[in-house]
């Protein structure tokens, strides 16, 4: 009798031990944890705020009066990809069709050896 309530005390101390924590935190107020996270985070938000966002290299284009020593119609050509012609695709074979050619033949056989087999119980 002495061990069980010892058990049971022992039990409720661990659990205690495992549980307290998750309700201590589970009741505490969703808005000091918010706080926290945003306060922590603020300096670095500042540090960046006034950073302005890195800019593009300007595209340099060559307007009517400025030559380029390149033929426009070799340029828009090499710009446009050139497209391929389609490809036959080998499709998969059906399960059906690889049942024809691999099992077929021996599952005749099968078929024809029960059918025979049938035939001579019948016959006796």
């Amino acid at each position: 009798m002495d061990l069980l309530v010892l058990s049971f005390v022992a039990g409720f101390a661990l659990a205690t031990l495992i549980f307290w924590p998750m309700l201590q935190r589970a009741q505490r107020q969703p808005g000091t944890s918010a706080k926290r996270a945003t306060t922590s985070c603020s300096a670095t938000r500042l540090d960046h705020a006034g950073a302005e966002p890195p800019k593009p290299d300007p595209v340099v284009v060559a307007g009517p009066g400025h030559e380029t020593g390149l033929d426009p119609e070799a340029v828009a050509e090499s710009a446009v990809p050139q497209r391929r012609e389609p490809e036959p695709v080998e499709m998969p074979s059906l399960p059906t069709d690889l049942f024809a050619q691999r099992y077929q033949a021996r599952f005749n056989r099968s078929r024809g050896r029960l059918e025979r087999l049938r035939a001579q119980f019948n016959d006796q």
